[in-house]
């Protein structure tokens, strides 16, 4: 528009935009109103929509009840009449006598929280309606019951005059001294309703944040709370979900302000156990303080662990207890996503073992970050507590319980540990082989358990399933340069050819496992672990043991494969020349290559006529000749049939042996 321009810089709400003539006066209203829009917080088009509705900043942030005056308020007046009311009864010991004096004053109290002129002082002054006479004249756990019948009707109507889930006019300092004086109330059940009502229709707030001696005292009163009610009703159900909640809403309510030292935790328990009048008391308590622990937001699974060591108490817990201790952690790791009426889920199974396992079935989450995380939880927590075993056994009732221990071993940072949890899920077995984890889940601790001497040599081949018809035969993600199977048995190989204590010939067993899982694996057996195999094997000759021929057959053939032929024929000759020069001279050399055209103009060792007798020092000087040849780089003599002479010799020296070594009465050494 012509003439017209916005207001100066810098730019702050609301804006204007100055015109040259005049649009005259009017008003807007938003089509909801305002009392109508819930809203956590006041964002930026919830101003700009107040302002248009013409409502000030002042009466947005003053959202607090009617503060309390001087004058006389009507809740005062109304706990004077009770107070009153209530002296002149001829039977204070009578909970529902004095229930039914207190039914005006508890109709006069829901009026003013339901027109919402009640302020906070007043509402904390309904904390405590009876006057020091009455205190002496009736019971102290007459007057509580009475009390928390109150109450319970005053939470219940001011969670229905909300006008949203978080919407909360008194703050929580209110709530704060609320559970204060719950907690100094006499334990009996109807208390214990008081404290879950209040607990879980206030779950929803936001959370109030205590300084350490505050927090400590707070804690302190509910620990102290809940171990007197167990002291009490000791034949009560084992596993109270009650219980459970109430420190989940309490933990999740009332935090430590700032970052406060994790210490205060232990200060807390110290404190907490030096109340106890003997070892079953302090076994309660300790019992409670886990439950907290288990409870507390953000605490990461280390800090968990480093906190339940310092006070002790890792060990000597029951199935039942560890059990409370590890759905707790589990929810508290999930974020809360696993909400607690997940806990009735999970205590509904026909037996305990049921229960862990529906926890292990609750945690596989179905993102991979998510589930890892959860299962971490569970498997170090029912470790910290000694009931590993427990929760590994439970997994066996799930159907595809091999893909549970998998992500477990899969992603444990400790090797050993990961060991663990495979020897604990194989436990009590009959053929624990069956129960073979794929190899993928290896990949990660392969280097600790083939260099690590406390761990079996062949442990690898024990553990892992290597079988392309049974796993499958590529990770997803490589990791390390382990993509494919060939990959991770190429990595075996070498790590054998560095493992220390290890004889030469339980070197070439492993390695020839290693590379017939290779051969398996429909991809080509890599150049490393045919060197490392032909390594080994030249030691063998050069350390005088021959070994078996097929060895030697598939080596040669294998080099041909890899290398070319003329690799493989002087392979070959390499390997004819050491047999023979390790040779006895009374056992019988059987050459196991066939004879090459460039032999055939080699120079032949000398041979012996037909049907002629060899004596003992002619065989010698036979084999010595042959030796000579060796050394000289001469091609030995290649089993052919058309090398008569040759049978001949190899014909009289076994004739010879025969009748030499030989007795009719004895059997032969050889």
């Amino acid at each position: 528009m012509p003439e017209s321009h916005a207001s100066s810089l810098p730019w702050k709400f609301p804006w204007t935009i100055e015109l040259p003539f005049s649009l005259g006066e009017w008003s807007w209203e938003a089509p909801v109103p305002r009392e109508n829009r819930h809203k956590k917080t006041i964002g930026l088009f919830e101003r700009f929509l107040r302002h248009l509705e013409g409502v000030k900043q002042e009466e947005i942030i003053d959202t607090t009840p009617i503060p309390q005056t001087a004058t006389l308020t009507p809740v005062r007046e109304a706990l004077f009449e009770l107070n009153e009311k209530i002296a002149s009864l001829p039977d204070l010991e009578n909970e529902s006598v004095i229930y039914k004096a207190c039914e005006p004053y508890l109709l006069d109290i829901l009026a003013m929280i339901e027109a919402k002129t009640i302020s906070a002082d007043d509402l904390l002054l309904t904390l405590d309606p009876f006057d020091e006479y009455v205190k002496q004249q009736a019971p102290a756990a007459v007057l509580d019951n009475v009390l928390s019948k109150q109450w319970i009707a005053i939470i219940h109507c001011l969670y229905a005059t909300r006008t949203d889930a978080g919407h909360d006019i008194y703050g929580g300092h209110v709530w704060h001294q609320c559970l204060k004086s719950v907690l100094r109330m006499t334990v009996q059940p109807l208390t214990c309703d008081l404290l879950d009502e209040l607990l879980r229709h206030t779950r929803q707030y936001e959370q109030v944040h205590l300084e350490p001696s505050e927090y400590i005292e707070l804690m302190q009163a509910h620990i102290l709370f809940e171990a007197s009610q167990f002291q009490q009703y000791p034949d009560a159900k084992l596993i109270s979900t009650h219980r459970l909640r109430r420190n989940i809403y309490l933990c999740r309510m009332f935090v430590l302000k700032g970052s406060a030292p994790t210490s205060v935790y232990e200060q807390l328990y110290h404190s907490c156990r030096d109340m106890g009048n003997d070892q079953t008391e302090r076994r309660t308590i300790t019992f409670h303080m886990v439950l907290k622990l288990a409870s507390i937001p953000g605490l990461s699974t280390v800090e968990f662990s480093e906190e339940v060591h310092n006070i002790l108490a890792n060990k000597g817990w029951t199935e039942p207890e560890a059990w409370q201790f590890l759905a707790i952690r589990l929810m508290n790791r999930s974020r809360w996503n696993l909400r607690p009426e997940y806990l009735d889920q999970w205590l509904e199974m026909p037996t305990p073992q049921h229960s862990w396992a529906a926890l292990l079935h609750s945690a596989f989450h179905r993102h991979t970050k998510k589930r890892r995380a959860n299962l971490r939880a569970l498997v170090s927590a029912s470790d910290l507590f000694g009931h590993l075993g427990t929760l590994l056994k439970s997994a066996r009732l799930i159907r595809s319980h091999r893909r549970y221990v998998v992500e477990m071993v899969k992603h444990e940072r400790n090797s050993v540990f990961a060991l663990a949890i495979w020897e604990a899920y194989n436990e009590d077995l009959r053929n624990p082989k069956k129960l073979k984890l794929p190899w993928q889940a290896w990949v990660r601790h392969l280097d600790f358990i083939m260099t690590d001497p406390v761990v079996p040599t062949g442990m690898i081949f024990y553990i892992a399933e290597f079988h392309p018809n049974s796993v499958p035969n590529k990770l997803r993600l490589g990791r390390k340069k382990t993509t494919h199977l060939i990959d991770i048995l190429e990595r075996i190989g070498n790590l054998y050819m560095k493992k220390p204590g290890l004889t030469a010939r339980s070197r070439t067993r492993w390695l020839e496992k290693t590379i017939i899982f290779g051969q398996f694996s429909r991809r080509p057996v890599p150049l490393s672990l045919i060197q490392n195999y032909a390594e080994v094997q030249f030691q063998e000759l050069d350390q005088g043991r021959l070994g078996r021929t097929s060895r030697f057959k598939w080596l040669v053939r294998k080099i041909k494969e890899c290398y070319g032929e003329e690799q493989a024929r002087k392979a070959a000759e390499a390997i004819e020349q050491w047999r023979m020069a390790n040779q006895k001279p009374w056992r019988e050399f059987m050459p196991i290559f066939d004879r090459s055209e460039q032999a055939s103009d080699q120079k032949i060792m000398p041979i012996l006529g037909e049907g002629k007798q060899t004596s003992d020092q002619e065989i010698v000087s036979i084999w010595s000749e042959r030796k000579q040849a060796s050394d000289q780089d001469v091609v030995p003599i290649i089993h052919d049939a058309s090398h008569t002479e040759d049978q001949m010799i190899e014909r009289q020296m076994k004739a010879q042996r025969r009748s030499v070594y030989k007795t009719p009465n004895q059997k032969s050494n050889f």
